[in-house]
């Protein structure tokens, strides 16, 4: 029983141990990129290398992911778990767990054929995002002239093909730090920041609600982003309101008569609009501070 017992431990010893440092990270994570493209052919993945993992699953290491060849986001480490019972039905589903940004991002994939197969499988998901730093999202890095910091949370949900997306996106400690400063201002400091976004047909962004209070304001914003190439060049279609606070009055100077709401319009706020480009942005309601 013992002689047993030890050529067990040493049949499964070497088994681990050829599973794990033979096994065929190229061919797999080629395969990933290959299946992920397939499913998305705007969607495309890098990786360092992959192993297994326990449960059983794929470790991927220094992953990197892309938009149109445009870098979303990168991640020190992805653990993906398929769910097993899934392997016998016609959608097939993975588990993730990404950490990236310092933070976390996890949920669920779900793959499935469609009727017609030359059409590529379907892809959905769901994904939760926790305490991921702003400033260290790529996708972010180059989307404006500002610089921008925060701690991201929330959930997204991407419809099949990623012809819609669905976000609730909380941010607090958000500073951003003006490229031109507004008379004295040169940051702007949030303490939340609550949006829900559309994203359609991936061309037109949906601001269907978004609440911010911060040191200087608090206020509303809704409206449409019309997505161009390159990011910085899309359309803003924006109006909302703001309610100043004192410190914001006071960086306007002798303009603070102007800024100052009216009375009795304190609950309204002050209303604005944005128009131009993400680089670009114009807001008209500032011209006349310039």
């Amino acid at each position: 029983m013992k002689k047993f017992l030890l050529y067990f431990i040493y049949i499964t010893g070497i088994t681990v141990f050829f599973v794990y440092y033979l096994f065929p990270s190229d061919t797999v994570k080629e395969y990933i990129a290959f299946k992920l493209k397939e499913a998305n052919p705007d969607i495309s993945l890098t990786v360092s290398h992959v192993k297994p993992a326990f449960p059983p699953g794929l470790k991927l290491y220094a992953a990197n992911l892309l938009y149109r060849n445009n870098p979303v986001i990168e991640a020190e480490e992805i653990k993906a778990v398929p769910g097993w019972l899934s392997l016998f039905q016609a959608e097939k589903i993975v588990f993730f767990n990404a950490d990236t940004c310092e933070g976390i991002i996890k949920g669920k994939a779900r793959f499935a054929k469609p009727a017609d197969e030359s059409a590529g499988p379907r892809m959905s998901a769901d994904a939760e995002l926790s305490g991921l730093l702003i400033q260290k999202i790529s996708a972010l890095k180059n989307l404006s002239a500002h610089q921008i910091s925060g701690k991201l949370d929330g959930n997204i949900n991407v419809a099949e093909k990623g012809e819609t997306l669905n976000a609730n996106l909380a941010v607090s400690d958000c500073n951003i730090k003006l490229a031109k400063p507004i008379l004295t201002l040169e940051n702007l400091t949030f303490k939340n920041i609550d949006a829900v976004l559309v994203l359609e047909k991936k061309v037109m962004l949906q601001i269907k609600e978004c609440k911010f209070k911060g040191v200087q304001m608090n206020g509303s914003l809704t409206g449409t982003v019309e997505l161009k190439k390159p990011a910085g060049k899309s359309l803003l279609h924006l109006s909302g309101n703001i309610t100043p606070h004192p410190s914001l009055i006071a960086g306007i100077g002798e303009a603070a008569a102007m800024f100052s709401p009216k009375k009795g319009a304190e609950q309204a706020g002050i209303p604005f609009t944005v128009g131009g480009t993400l680089e670009k942005p114009e807001i008209p309601f500032l011209l006349m501070f310039k």
